[in-house]
């Protein structure tokens, strides 16, 4: 596989996305949204973990 390609995928672009000229702006904008996280319920301690 060639470089870009890892490049592509290391920044979530598509096959039909064009990367953006400003790598920094175009990181920096993409915390401008964060999504909901996706765990159902509580997130379990170290402490419960280890018990089970």
């Amino acid at each position: 596989m060639s470089l870009n390609f890892y490049r592509r995928v290391a920044f979530g672009l598509s096959p039909n996305e064009k990367p953006d000229k400003d790598p920094l702006n175009w990181a920096i904008n993409q915390l401008d949204t964060i999504p909901d996280l996706l765990w159902p319920g509580t997130i379990p301690t170290e402490k419960d973990l280890r018990k089970k």
